[in-house]
């Protein structure tokens, strides 16, 4: 679902770049997009720190000049700009980090013409969005092993992720992880599962390309739960390769439905992560948050 946002005098651009997001730094992209955006006579603010961000926002909001938020970054970082810049800010994306796994959904590219014409074309698309314990997200929640990787990898960060930082994250947690059960109730007990791995996805994909639910839609009111049931690593092992060639929904142990509230629990503590970031740990109690994101796209997508 697509729609044309508002142009009437909305002239300023604010480029949000997050300079810790992805392998390296990225400037050269940023630069030119604010070239290519100043060529178009937009007005164009270049911003990296969060309260200087929220400043020009209210601002330009307040004179009906805002046409968008540029998030030049992660998946992080568009998801920290949405949290604290709220529902009606219009967003468009620059994908400089890791994964990029809501731009790549949206087919953006981190080419600063294709970006700067999707900024002058102002076509808007609605998308959902959901909070776990407050906490906003976009692409992904996901509670066990992963999610202890990602706590783990980011108890290490010193500076730019790269794929190959979770490396020592994932063999620390094959010694260490336990796998303890998850119990996930869904819309008012209308599903009620227990497992060992659970993710919660608003996109089709998950890092790595692989389609852990290839059927979600990303403005249908609904999140996508799957489960599997079974832990340790060669459960895990079967899993990804299953997921890779696109068989798990053919298994008993593997679980799959749509739900807009949910809840997961555990006797003991279980990490989750949202978008790629540590979430905290469980109890964790989510809801959708239908059309909550007005994103700027490019008028093919």
């Amino acid at each position: 679902m697509t729609e044309n946002c508002e142009k009437t005098l909305s002239d300023t651009v604010i480029i949000a770049w997050n300079p810790k997001s992805g392998r390296q730094s990225r400037e050269i992209l940023v630069r030119e997009l604010m070239t290519r955006l100043q060529g178009e006579n937009l007005v164009v603010h270049l911003e990296s720190d969060l309260s200087a961000i929220k400043s020009l926002v209210e601002s330009a909001k307040a004179e009906s000049r805002l046409r968008c938020v540029v998030s030049a970054g992660g998946d992080g970082t568009i998801r920290l700009l949405a949290d604290v810049l709220g529902s009606e800010t219009p967003f468009a994306l620059l994908p400089l980090g890791t994964e990029n796994l809501l731009a790549k959904y949206l087919k953006v590219t981190a080419h600063p013409d294709e970006i700067a014409a999707t900024i002058v074309a102002n076509n808007c698309r609605k998308i959902d969005a959901a909070r776990a314990n407050g906490q906003l997200f976009l692409i992904v929640l996901s509670c066990g092993f992963d999610a202890e990787v990602v706590a783990l990898t980011h108890k290490r960060r010193t500076g730019h992720i790269r794929k190959r930082s979770y490396v020592p994250s994932v063999l620390e947690a094959i010694r260490r992880y336990r796998y303890p059960p998850l119990k996930i109730c869904a819309d008012d007990l209308e599903w009620e599962v227990e497992c060992r791995w659970a993710f919660i996805f608003n996109v089709p994909k998950y890092a790595l390309d692989l389609a852990i639910v290839p059927d979600a839609v990303v403005d249908d009111g609904k999140l996508d739960v799957c489960t599997f049931a079974k832990g340790g690593l060669f459960s895990g092992l079967g899993y990804f390769f299953s997921v890779l060639f696109r068989q798990h929904r053919r298994f008993a142990k593997s679980r799959q439905f749509l739900a807009s509230k949910i809840a997961i629990e555990s006797d003991v503590p279980v990490a989750f992560q949202v978008d790629g970031d540590p979430g905290g740990t469980t109890p964790v109690e989510i809801k959708v948050l239908p059309q909550y994101l007005s994103l700027l796209i490019p008028l093919d997508k």
